[in-house]
């Protein structure tokens, strides 16, 4: 048996998952109907009206989740929400104004999916830090800047790659966004479409965009899209992962996925490693942090909402090289979310643990800048 993964999807979370079992085509138009018409119930879940404040006063608004306005991006990030307006299935509600009002798209049909997916397998696989024989991950990506791997990322459609913004500190315009380049379809660094099987796709980018507000050297806003110059095509191989919806409540065990380091100091790994973790508390996570003498120089705002934490038992995490590399929660659908990107840490692991940037905390930064 699998891993019980803490997302939970409200009240529609089974109709992904009987979905994926439907064998004909009018079972399958049900099914679909279905979905759509939970996404309406959820929506009319939703639409209580409320008064929200503005610099002008207040204006007539909606209770819907924070991710779904991006005029309180400001204070998700200070970790300073106003008091909720009301509460659905215990989802605090925020008052936003009804025309800043910003739904996600609701997840690719096809993200998200493992061909042979080793479950149990994997699981005692990652405990133990031992590379798969082969990759079931065919959202990872592998950025590059000339020969030299910088980052990991995660597919979102056939020319998007989410990943951090700390792998771009050094961009000095669009001279050098040509010397970047995305790989797909691998488990091992040093294959190329030249050494490897016909599944392994090299993709010159086309444009690269940081988040406005990350600054280098600090734990905010660590976050980035990549436009590749071309799409990819799908396959067993190459296929994207899904993105969470702003109702997903996060907890317990995740895997991370990158090619840092084993230990930390070590070398590189050339194959893409697997590890497990516990998300905890911000609030665990901020005193365990706290107790580093310049942890407050650097994190002026603490362990904000935009930042979740994860740790491993065993003492390993994400380490030096993982930076962008996803972190991973499955569904009840049985498909695959990305709920967070490697950010920050001290050392391997060990006492403290490993700092993510929150995905769902960006939601509405990644629908206004994919396209």
């Amino acid at each position: 048996m699998g891993p019980e993964f803490g997302v939970k999807l409200l009240s529609c979370s089974l109709y992904g998952f009987f979905k994926k079992f439907a064998a004909v085509t009018v079972a399958v138009a049900l099914l679909q109907l279905s979905l759509v018409r939970c996404e309406l119930n959820l929506a009319q879940s939703w639409s209580e009206k409320c008064q929200a404040a503005t610099k002008e006063g207040h204006t007539p608004g909606l209770c819907v989740p924070a991710a779904w306005c991006p005029s309180l991006d400001s204070a998700v990030r200070r970790d300073d929400l106003p008091s909720p307006c009301s509460v659905h299935d215990g989802l605090p509600l925020e008052c936003c104004p009804t025309d800043k009002v910003v739904k996600p798209a609701p997840p690719n049909v096809g993200c998200g999916a493992v061909v042979n997916d080793p479950g149990s397998l994997l699981d005692r696989q990652v405990k133990e830090g031992v590379t798969p024989a082969s990759s079931p991950w065919p959202w990872m990506a592998a950025i590059f800047k000339g020969d030299k791997f910088i980052c990991g990322g995660s597919l979102l459609d056939a020319d998007t790659v989410l990943t951090a913004a700390q792998c771009f500190y050094d961009v000095k315009g669009d001279n050098d966004i040509g010397k970047y380049k995305v790989r797909l379809g691998i488990l091992d660094l040093n294959e190329t479409a030249k050494t490897a099987n016909s599944h392994v796709a090299n993709l010159s980018v086309l444009r690269i965009r940081p988040h406005e507000d990350y600054r280098a050297r600090r734990f905010y806003n660590d976050i980035a899209l990549v436009k590749t110059a071309t799409k990819v095509a799908y396959s067993s191989h190459i296929s994207p992962v899904c993105l969470p919806q702003p109702y997903f409540e996060l907890s317990g065990p995740v895997t991370v996925l990158g090619w840092g380091q084993s230990v930390f100091g070590g070398e590189l790994s050339s194959r893409l490693q697997e590890r497990h973790a516990s998300v905890i508390s911000n609030k665990e996570c901020e005193e365990i942090f706290r107790q580093v003498p310049s942890f407050l120089t650097t994190a002026t705002e603490g362990i904000a909402q935009s930042i979740v934490c994860a740790h491993n038992e065993t003492g390993v995490d994400s380490c030096q090289g993982d930076s962008g590399g996803p972190m991973l929660a499955r569904g009840p659908d049985s498909r695959w979310y990305v709920v967070g990107l490697v950010s920050f840490g001290i050392g391997c692991g060990g006492r403290y643990p490993g700092g993510y940037t929150r995905v769902t905390a960006f939601l509405d930064w990644i629908a206004r800048n994919r396209h």
